[in-house]
């Protein structure tokens, strides 16, 4: 407490800068949420699982049933047991992870660098778009942030300060929650140890046994982490699509996206929610606006970053080049098809990267021009997001959220049933649980979930893979057929049992992906003129869309319709209301 107290009053000046600029990030964040929209389909799945029972129950259906690392989750479900589980609630417990990136940047980045980067860090990490997002949406990232860059700032000093021992204990904490919090960070890990190995061989062999120690003690503690993760490679590699090839495509273009969000304020695929979107990439040099306020930050962070790397300073090295690493060969896994990888997973190495930019601007001493393009770099990005029309300032990214005002319309009583194949238990905030259908149709499925894939292809499901699955729907498609094990289990433990009077509420989720893009172009699908292995889990929601109104057609009287679309005029999804006779 003592030295806290001499820091304040030795460093006061840089304690109220230091302030004002996390105060500030925090109402760039506060600003974010209020025009944040209401909770789209990720941020649902986190809310799904962060409010079951306790925390084990978080855990258990988590492995069950996704992908993803426990621990954010958990931290989520006991914050929401403090302070309620409501929007504003969950958006402030990612904001309260996040926002000590702030002054933890200017404090490491002094430390182990200059004052320089560390007011510059201060700064761009509270303006930054792509920081501020994932600061508010309730998602996992936000908890990444700090815990990444405290693991390579304890990762430096443990390799080069003297006190080995303390920075150690820091390392492997931080290295575990890290592990523990983001599915692939295992693979930063394995690079930091590479990195060091070397670096220790060559500059310090007398505690490469303490070292190789460090990193065993992180591998035993990080097991059940490492047993999880196994266990989902297997999952997806064994479901029936090329999950990370079919549902989220990936292009090297991304490396462009990646710097777009590093060094500038435009965030197109975040706003837009279109993950692959790369065709148009580079759409926007043709615009001037695009190339002052976006390609010349790039640029700038560009040369601060070839600056850095041209220093030889040892610390930065040991600092940027694992995250350097880990981002190649992410990227190199992702297009083998081996890993999922998105622009949004970046974020894990993201703070090292600008971190080293910003400290090779420090080192242009040459009349000044390095200070003169950081204060280009801040204005540029501070002007663009003020002006910018469409960003995460003025977001209103609302997926989910007319479906109340949808389903108050529809006079529903509390015996009538829902079927929501896609993301059903996701909505469970919008839909009553014990009405809900107890079928899943979504990724999971492809990949987890037994019980619904027997609901839907019979007792003989484990004898559909990858190889078969294209023309097994294909045929059915193609002679306008049901799948008769679904038909014969909806009816079997719902449509038989409904009363007269009591309605089937079917909703087609995500109704723009599925619907709009398939179900209206079904003769096209039929005659697989817009049909392929390449897009197999598209065709089989499509199937399954197409099945669940057919049955219902069959067996119950349509009663409506209801298309809800979003403020651009893209259909959320589709609402079909039917009653038993």
């Amino acid at each position: 407490m003592q030295k806290i107290l001499e820091y304040l009053k030795n460093n006061y000046i840089d304690v109220i800068m230091v302030t004002i600029i996390t105060i500030f990030a925090l109402i760039i964040r506060l600003i974010t949420l209020q025009n944040f929209g209401d909770l789209w389909l990720d941020e649902l799945y986190s809310l799904s699982f962060a409010t079951y029972g306790n925390i084990f129950e978080t855990i258990t259906e988590l492995i069950r049933q996704d992908v993803h690392q426990p621990l954010y989750f958990v931290i989520l479900n006991i914050f929401l047991k403090i302070f309620g589980a409501n929007t504003i609630s969950v958006h402030a417990c990612s904001i309260i992870l996040a926002i000590p990136l702030i002054p933890l940047s200017f404090y490491f980045m002094k430390n182990l660098f200059n004052r320089f980067t560390g007011y510059v860090a201060a700064i761009l990490f509270a303006i930054n778009t792509f920081c501020a997002y994932y600061s508010v949406e309730v998602r996992f990232y936000s908890l990444v942030l700090p815990l990444t860059f405290l693991s390579a700032v304890f990762f430096v000093k443990m390799l080069t300060d003297s006190k080995e021992n303390i920075n150690r204990i820091c390392f492997i904490i931080f290295q575990i929650l890290l592990i523990y919090t983001f599915t692939i960070a295992p693979l930063l890990s394995f690079f930091y140890f590479i990195v060091g190995f070397v670096y220790l061989k060559k500059y310090n062999a007398n505690i490469l046994k303490k070292y190789l120690m460090t990193f065993l003690y992180i591998f035993l503690l990080a097991i059940p982490a490492i047993l999880i993760l196994i266990y989902n490679f297997i999952a997806t590699q064994t479901s029936l699509v090329p999950f990370q090839n079919v549902i989220y495509v990936f292009n090297w273009k991304i490396i462009f996206d990646i710097l777009e969000n590093y060094f500038s304020t435009e965030n197109f695929q975040i706003v837009s929610m279109a993950m692959n979107y790369y065709n148009h990439m580079f759409d926007g040099l043709k615009n001037w606006i695009y190339i002052l306020y976006v390609l010349v930050p790039i640029i700038i962070g560009l040369i601060g970053f070839t600056k850095s790397m041209l220093s030889k300073d040892k610390k930065l090295y040991l600092f940027v080049i694992p995250s350097i690493l880990y981002l190649l060969t992410a990227c190199l896994f992702a297009n083998l098809g081996v890993i999922l990888f998105l622009t949004r997973y970046s974020i894990i190495v993201y703070p090292m990267i600008v971190c080293a930019a910003w400290y090779g601007l420090s080192l242009i001493k040459y009349r000044n021009i390095g200070f003169f393009l950081i204060v280009c770099l801040i204005l540029l990005n501070y002007f663009y997001l003020l002006i910018h029309p469409y960003n995460v300032l003025n977001l209103h990214r609302v997926d989910s959220g007319y479906m109340p005002k949808v389903l108050s319309q529809l006079n529903i009583k509390k015996d009538d049933l829902f079927l929501v194949p896609y993301s059903g238990k996701r909505l469970k905030a919008y839909i009553r649980r014990d009405n809900l259908i107890d079928f899943t149709a979504d990724d999971m499925l492809l990949m987890k979930d037994k019980k619904s894939k027997i609901f839907y292809f019979g007792e003989n499901f484990d004898k559909i893979n990858k190889k078969n699955v294209s023309d097994l729907i294909y045929g059915y498609i193609k002679n306008d057929k049901v799948m008769e094990s679904y038909e014969d289990n909806l009816c079997k433990f719902y449509i038989n049992n409904m009363k007269k009077g009591q309605k089937l509420i079917f909703i087609i989720y995500r109704y723009g992906m599925v619907q709009g893009d398939l179900l209206n172009h079904w003769d096209l699908l039929k005659n697989r003129t817009i049909y392929s292995n390449s897009n197999i889990f598209f065709t089989i929601m499509t199937k399954i869309s197409y099945d669940s109104i057919k049955i219902a057609e069959k067996h119950l009287k349509y009663v409506n319709r209801y298309v809800c679309r979003n403020n651009q005029g893209y259909p959320l999804f589709a609402v079909y209301v039917y009653e038993k006779q």
